[in-house]
């Protein structure tokens, strides 16, 4: 019965042992994370200021504040998550590569973000409809131009169909507005078939210029 409690504590001690090995040098990660934190709460502050609104407000959901069932906004939090998710892997992929991949990837996944967090925040329709349109635009084509080579490499009819179901997405949404046609449902269908092609596509290049890497430094050694 002894044995069985000394081997236990002996295992226990292991662990622990492990545990705290295996956290050592991880400090910077947690100070970024503690910056980060402040980094959001000073923002919410700026706008608890500006805008005069409460803390709760701010910090709960928005449904929840509303009384409304959870799944309001359905596919709104969908498409943010969708897209969310396909900018992490391409900003964490590149850390694993280098040269024209990365430059593009780079710009690619930041872009996606700021549409997440357009999609998430509806800053388009806060600030300027228009002008976040045109900026989109102006950035989607610097990102052409600046890496028209590598893009050829990618599936580009793939990102080709995003982006031309975003277009038609945002005419759909403006000839409602000005009552041209009344197509219920469809901006919001058309919109989300784009970001999630478009996440899709982002996430192929990451994978495929991961591989390509590998391969390429295979062949060096």
């Amino acid at each position: 019965m002894l044995r069985e409690t000394n081997s236990g504590w002996s295992s226990w001690k292991r662990s622990a042992r492990l545990a705290v090995q295996s956290s050592r040098g991880q400090r910077r990660w947690v100070f970024a994370a503690a910056a980060l934190t402040i980094l959001l709460v000073a923002i919410e502050f700026v706008i608890l200021l500006v805008t005069g609104a409460e803390w709760r407000q701010l910090a709960s959901d928005p449904n929840g504040l509303a009384g409304q069932p959870w799944y309001f906004g359905f596919m709104e939090i969908a498409s943010s998550l969708t897209l969310a998710a396909a900018a992490g892997i391409a900003l964490f992929t590149t850390g694993l590569i280098q040269g024209s991949a990365r430059r593009f990837i780079v710009a690619a996944g930041v872009f996606t973000l700021l549409l997440s967090l357009d999609d998430i925040y509806m800053l388009h329709e806060a600030i300027s409809e228009r002008s976040i349109y045109l900026l989109y635009g102006g950035y989607v084509l610097l990102l052409l131009v600046s890496n028209r080579d590598y893009l050829l490499r990618t599936p580009v009819v793939m990102a080709a169909a995003a982006v031309s179901c975003l277009v038609a997405a945002v005419v759909v949404d403006t000839a409602t507005d000005w009552r041209f046609v009344n197509l219920k449902g469809a901006e919001e269908v058309l919109e989300l078939f784009a970001f999630c092609l478009w996440s899709a596509y982002l996430v192929t290049c990451s994978r495929r210029a991961i591989v390509e890497g590998q391969a390429a430094a295979r062949v060096i050694r």
